[in-house]
C-alpha cells in the first residue's frame, strides 16, 4: 500500500512539473538581427541568437550581456528561481566587446556550478576573457 501511494504521489508531482515546464518553454522572447526582429518560444532559442531583454523581464537561459541601455553598460539580474537568493547580481558588458559581427565565444560545457563561468570572446586575433560578471 505504501509503495502504491508513493507511486501515485510521484505521478502527480511529475505531472505538475511537466505542466510547469511546458508553460515556461512556451514563453516568448524577442530575437534581434541587424535590421529586423522576431519572436520565438523559449524552447526554440538556439546558441547564437541575440535575445532582447527589457527591465523586469524573465529570460530563458544563460546569456552574454553585449549591450545595455544603462549608461555604464551594466545590468542587475535576480537569480531567485535558480539559487533562492533575492539580492541582485551585477553584470556588465565585457570590456572591449565588439558591437559588429564576426566574433565567437568559446566556453565551458553546461554544469551545475552557478557561481563560476569561464569563457573567451574571440574577435579576429583578439581574445577577451569572460567570467561570471
Amino acid at each position: 500500500m505504501v509503495i502504491i501511494v508513493s507511486m501515485i504521489k510521484e505521478l502527480i508531482e511529475n505531472s505538475r512539473r511537466w505542466k510547469s515546464d511546458n508553460i515556461e518553454n512556451n514563453q516568448t522572447a524577442t530575437i534581434i538581427y541587424p535590421n529586423w526582429s522576431f519572436t520565438l518560444k523559449w524552447k526554440e532559442i538556439k546558441v547564437g541568437h541575440i535575445v532582447e531583454i527589457h527591465q523586469n523581464e524573465f529570460f530563458p537561459a544563460d546569456l552574454l550581456l553585449i549591450k545595455s541601455s544603462n549608461d555604464n553598460n551594466t545590468c542587475y539580474v535576480e537569480t531567485k528561481n535558480l539559487d533562492g537568493e533575492t539580492n541582485l547580481k551585477h553584470k556588465s558588458v565585457p570590456i572591449g566587446m565588439p558591437l559588429d559581427s564576426g566574433y565567437f565565444i568559446e566556453c565551458e560545457l553546461p554544469n551545475a556550478n552557478l557561481y563560476e563561468f569561464k569563457g573567451t570572446l574571440i574577435h579576429g586575433n583578439e581574445r577577451i576573457p569572460l567570467g561570471i560578471d
